[in-house]
């Protein structure tokens, strides 16, 4: 099990992990994001200096519908997470300017995930 601090430092305060990325199938180290856990997102999206940084190209398009409906077309990426010890090989997402990984339904759906709003702690309890 895995257990990190909410992050209070945004009001009210939300659920992050630490994770490691790099592009997928690239040799190279890791780079160590916050990443803020988002259940209404049906994708993650990585900051897009890491694109720039890692000279990432685009592998497609996909359409997006943002919280208020609109539609957009967003290039899509391939990457390795490593959350603790588990492994998230070849993951899609999309890219933005930001300064952390919004971690999405397509990652978050592969793990049991406690939220304790009140401790103001989230867990990771195992990853199928």
């Amino acid at each position: 099990m895995l257990t990190f601090p909410y992050n209070t430092r945004e009001s009210p305060s939300a659920p992050y992990f630490t994770l490691q990325i790099k592009p997928a199938q690239r040799p190279g180290p890791l780079v160590v994001c916050e990443a803020k856990l988002d259940s209404g997102a049906s994708l993650t999206v990585i900051p897009s200096d890491l694109v720039q940084q890692w000279q990432l190209r685009s592998d497609g398009v996909i359409h997006l519908r943002a919280y208020d409906g609109h539609v957009s077309r967003r290039p899509i990426y391939w990457v390795d997470f490593v959350i603790g010890t588990w492994q998230f090989p070849m993951v899609q997402v999309t890219a933005t300017r930001r300064s952390n990984v919004l971690l999405g339904r397509n990652v978050l759906n592969q793990m049991r995930i406690v939220h304790d709003g009140l401790q103001q702690i989230v867990e990771i309890i195992s990853r199928s």
